[in-house]
């Protein structure tokens, strides 16, 4: 039990980071590299990861029941920092074109369908011009990364089969 609550208690703090990493770069300007975005991705994964094996090496896990609630949990955390720090960063840019009944973060915690859409401005390499798009809504980014940090975490938990040599 120990070592899920440490997992937990790291993730946390690895989302915590990584929403105000990313809060930290979007209230520098308008502009900002979406590499960012790979921060609050990360840093719950490795948390979880460093605080459940951290506790008693209890690696790699055997049973797939606990993998795949080794893979849930992380996952959910990587989701809602991404949502949490899509959040923030529109929060940030948008604050003054928000009516003031909705200008709080709270009320936009909340109200996930009020934030307002990034804009995402792409170049192609060796191009002059550049074009721009509006980010997916939240739920198609909450499953993407849960789907994808999910995988990951699976990936993270296979154990290598020893090869002997006969």
């Amino acid at each position: 039990m120990t070592k899920w609550l440490a997992g937990i208690g790291l993730g946390g703090l690895g989302l915590l980071l990584g929403v105000s990493a990313v809060y930290w770069a979007a209230s520098q300007g308008n502009e900002f590299s979406t590499r960012w975005f790979l921060i609050p991705f990360f840093l719950p994964l490795l948390g979880f990861v460093l605080g459940f094996i951290h506790v008693d090496n209890f690696w790699p896990i055997k049973r797939i029941t606990t993998r795949l609630l080794f893979c849930a949990v992380p996952a959910f955390l990587c989701a809602l920092a991404m949502c949490l720090s899509n959040l923030m960063v529109s929060f940030t840019w948008n604050r003054g074109f928000l009516p003031p009944e909705k200008a709080s973060l709270a009320y936009l915690v909340f109200h996930p369908d009020e934030v307002p859409p990034l804009k995402i401005r792409e170049t192609q390499p060796f191009a002059f011009s550049s074009f721009v798009k509006e980010s997916s809504p939240w739920y198609q980014q909450f499953l993407a990364v849960f789907l994808v940090a999910g995988i990951f975490a699976f990936v993270l938990t296979c154990r290598k089969k020893s090869s002997k040599a006969s």
